[in-house]
């Protein structure tokens, strides 16, 4: 069996604890309860980190694509843009509107 006991207690702990005798003595506080063996969380929580990371990357993906799709939209409309501006100056044509009928007359 191995356990893993606090650093810090086991620095207090006199000896070399390289030893066979040292291990042995080691063992013998442990059976006596006079080391505490350290936390050890359960598997799931254990896991967080990797699945924190993953979050990250997957978002960080997205937010890419988001910022190179939204570039190629402003180079493919950038011809377009004089025309959508000056349908804007018409009330009541918003920029979505603009934009669609530039769309249109383009495509046709």
């Amino acid at each position: 069996m191995i356990l893993l006991v606090y650093p810090q207690q086991l620095k207090t702990v006199p000896g070399q604890k390289t030893g066979v005798r040292d291990a042995e003595w080691l063992a013998d506080l442990v059976r006596h309860g006079l080391l505490q063996p350290s936390f050890i969380p359960p598997a799931p929580v254990r896991e967080l980190p990797e699945l924190t990371r993953c979050q990250k990357t997957i978002v960080q993906a997205r937010t890419d694509e988001m910022n190179r799709l939204q570039s190629v939209l402003e180079r493919c409309l950038s011809p377009f843009a004089e025309a959508v501006e000056l349908l804007q100056t018409i009330p009541g044509v918003s920029e979505v509107v603009a934009t669609t009928l530039v769309a249109e007359i383009a495509t046709e």
